[in-house]
């Protein structure tokens, strides 16, 4: 972890983040914020300490989340003839579960795309296929994604699977921290300082 900033009261991620980016050298960086940070301003702060962004898109973004979708859907029925995409797929078998993670990014998909001239330098959108088997059972999970990376840069679907891999990596090793270290799932302070 880098830091942390309190928020006020009434507030939340969103007004946080672009606080601590101003305080972090960022150049040249591959920044991935999960969806409560998909935000224009948010991404302009980002490009402007000359960095790439990874956001993820949920239904906080729902006409951009339905477009992506619309997007990618509509390219794997045409089993991604005639679409500029880049494709990249791990696998890991371990602890009991069988993972593969496949990742689609898409260069050309901007024009369609209502509202993308509105996002500071977006240039890829981007889909990952999680798929996990444990004991013999399946789930599959799609998770949906902006980037002002592109083909040249830090965009090919290798680098952006691994981006979002390493994000979640780190979130889930510090809620561990927290849930495990500090007992906080166990807390039951709900104000004051230690709320």
């Amino acid at each position: 972890m880098l830091g942390q900033i309190k928020t006020d009261e009434k507030s939340n991620e969103i007004t946080a983040i672009p606080e601590r980016l101003k305080s972090l050298e960022l150049k040249g960086c591959l920044v991935t914020i999960d969806a409560m940070g998909c935000q224009k301003k948010i991404a302009e702060a980002i490009i402007e300490k000359e960095a790439d962004y990874l956001l993820a898109v949920k239904d906080n973004q729902p006409t951009l989340h339905q477009a992506i979708q619309d997007y990618f859907a509509q390219a794997n029925e045409m089993n991604f003839e005639g679409y500029d995409i880049d494709f990249d797929e791990t696998f890991n078998n371990s602890h009991g579960r069988i993972e593969s993670r496949r990742c689609w990014a898409s260069y050309d998909a901007l024009p369609y795309l209502e509202g993308s001239k509105n996002w500071d330098e977006l240039q890829t959108i981007v889909v990952i296929e999680s798929e996990r088997t444990i004991n013999e059972e399946t789930t599959i999970e799609h998770r949906y994604y902006i980037s002002s990376t592109n083909r040249r840069t830090k965009g090919r679907a290798a680098n952006l699977l691994n981006g979002s891999r390493m994000h979640w990596g780190i979130e889930n090793s510090l809620h561990w921290r927290l849930d495990i270290a500090f007992r906080e799932d166990e807390s039951r302070i709900r104000k004051g300082p230690g709320g």
